[in-house]
């Protein structure tokens, strides 16, 4: 019994070993090519863009369209105008359709990104 106990542990060091110089020569000699991994920077920016849309930042969400977004002719570019509505009714029929409309720009913007490359 204690002869297989020893010999288990040898292989699985062994074994351990294999791994560990197979990911180090794996490291060393595999560069990153860009077009094979992806453009970081566009990952970022789309993880950046989908974290402002879950915390609901509005002011990085309109520093990326400062234009805003338009409901019932009104410009939605400021971030009071996100924030601040005097009823219920007021936020669900005017604020509510306009960050709806900001949020589907973002996660498009975000998806752009992934898919091929943010513009």
């Amino acid at each position: 019994m204690a002869s297989n106990v020893w010999a288990v542990g040898v292989r699985c060091r062994l074994w351990n070993t294999k791994l560990s110089l197979k990911n180090k020569f794996d490291m060393e000699n595999k560069t990153s090519i860009n077009h094979e991994n992806g453009n970081d920077a566009n990952r970022l920016l789309a993880a950046a863009i989908i974290s402002a849309v879950v915390k609901s930042d509005w002011s990085y969400m309109l520093s990326l369209f400062p234009e805003g977004v338009e409901h019932r002719t009104y410009k939605y570019n400021e971030v009071s105008d996100f924030d601040d509505w005097e009823t219920y009714e007021d936020f669900a029929r005017y604020v509510y359709p306009a960050q709806s409309k900001l949020i589907e720009l973002c996660l498009n913007k975000a998806l752009e990104c992934l898919s091929n490359g943010c513009s």
